[in-house]
């Protein structure tokens, strides 16, 4: 549900000689919800790569930072936006295939000394030519054994060694990868600071919400998205609570539910009114599954 708008999720692209211009991917870019900071972040990559080619045409780029810090909860995009980048690195040149493979701490960990390196060494040659996604980074970090430190060590020389060749992204919540960066300065040398991905606004998650509903083919009724709104109010009003497009899409999963036993009491589903069969009315959204 951090997919707002389904772009392309292909991820092997054509071979280089087929590339076409950054537009496109630019464009799936901008259609994602919010995430204004994260967006210019990516401008701001992609016109630093532009500048400096019109600077030395037909040289090779000087080293240009790509490894990142993605900071955010779960559910927020993180993922989303590192596909998109896959694809703009690709299509700028700059990567051989764009694809995303993405591991966790027990991809890269094994139970003996001396695994955890081959492991590691396997994932990453996995994402050569892509963007290698670590999501809940920081719990590479968090246990002071050999096991992790070993994988932590194979990462990051990887990260310097490849860093033309390959992206790396560490994905955790903000407090998550500030533990990581005060704890390793490495981390902030290769990475760099963390990327920080804004809370969506409820206006945000409405808009995620009838993006959602419009690909199942539905829509909404005004009184079922103001229900709707009511429930993401109240559900971010608690202490420190964060609310993201995953949950959205949770609780329209509850509705979908909700809809059809209403939809099944009134008669045979398919005598039903083409209206009654595509609208979400507001009752649908009585139960606050997932918001």
């Amino acid at each position: 549900y951090s997919d707002f708008l389904v772009a392309s999720t292909a991820e092997v692209r054509e071979p280089p000689s087929r590339r076409a211009g950054t537009a496109d991917a630019l464009a799936r870019l901008q259609t994602l919800v919010g995430l204004a900071n994260v967006k210019r972040d990516v401008r701001e990559l992609v016109g630093l790569i532009r500048i400096e080619r019109a600077r030395r045409p037909g040289q090779a780029l000087p080293p240009i930072a790509l490894h990142r810090l993605y900071a955010g909860p779960i559910g927020c995009g993180k993922r989303t936006v590192a596909r998109h980048v896959g694809s703009l690195l690709y299509e700028l040149g700059l990567l051989a295939r764009g694809h995303l493979i993405e591991v966790s701490r027990a991809d890269l960990v094994a139970g003996y000394i001396g695994q955890t390196s081959i492991k590691t060494r396997a994932r990453v040659e996995e994402a050569m030519g892509g963007i290698l996604f670590l999501q809940n980074a920081a719990a590479l970090w968090q246990s002071k054994n050999a096991f992790e430190g070993e994988g932590v060590d194979a990462l990051l020389d990887a990260a310097e060694t490849y860093r033309d060749r390959m992206v790396v992204v560490l994905a955790d919540t903000p407090a998550a990868l500030t533990f990581v960066v005060q704890g390793d300065p490495r981390v902030a040398t290769i990475f760099g600071a963390p990327l920080v991905f804004d809370t969506a606004s409820v206006d945000d998650l409405l808009e995620i919400a009838s993006r959602l509903v419009q690909l199942r083919g539905l829509r909404l009724t005004g009184a079922a998205s103001e229900r709707l709104r009511t429930q993401l109010e109240a559900a971010r009003s608690g202490r420190d609570a964060v609310v993201t497009g995953r949950d959205v899409g949770l609780a329209l999963e509850q509705a979908y539910r909700v809809h059809a036993l209403r939809l099944e009491q009134l008669g045979e589903p398919a005598n039903l009114d083409a209206e009654l069969l595509h609208v979400l009315e507001a009752d649908d959204f009585s139960s606050p599954a997932g918001v």
